[in-house]
């Protein structure tokens, strides 16, 4: 009788440990790498609004304006939710801090390059692309 409730007991202490690694290690941490598919998603399908700024329709510039910010917002958030996050990073399963917070202030630049009607608006807009794409291991196929 005693052997059963301990294999029991073992059985149901693994299945705690689990989930309890599932929900603060592996969730946060695919929520994490599906939110950076977001960004690439949005980096490809923004890629005509901000290689060309100021040239879209004023509700695809607020759009693509809007949606870059909060996306850099997002990315620094995220982070905040995965346990162990420099643990991750320091395995390469996640990508460094400074380099999220170099990402999030490049998300930054593009969501206020849009209106930029400068000549050099498109150049400076694709290099902030190309250093969010590095910076987070994206690949937009640019």
């Amino acid at each position: 009788m005693q052997q059963v409730f301990w294999t029991v007991f073992a059985g149901v202490l693994v299945f705690v440990v689990g989930q309890i690694i599932i929900k603060f290690v592996i969730e946060p941490i695919h929520e994490f790498r599906k939110f950076t598919g977001e960004i690439a998603d949005a980096l490809i399908f923004y890629c005509n609004v901000y290689s060309n700024p100021g040239l879209a329709r004023e509700e695809e510039l607020n759009e693509a304006q809007r949606t870059f910010r909060q996306q850099a917002a997002k990315l620094l958030s995220k982070a905040h939710t995965v346990s162990g996050y420099n643990l991750w990073a320091w395995c390469r399963l996640l990508p460094m801090r400074k380099d999220l917070q170099e990402a999030a202030s490049y998300l930054i630049g593009i969501s206020n390059g849009v209106f930029d009607n400068s000549q050099s608006a498109s150049e400076n807009n694709d290099k902030r692309r190309r250093v969010i794409e590095s910076r987070l291991g994206l690949l937009t196929g640019e």
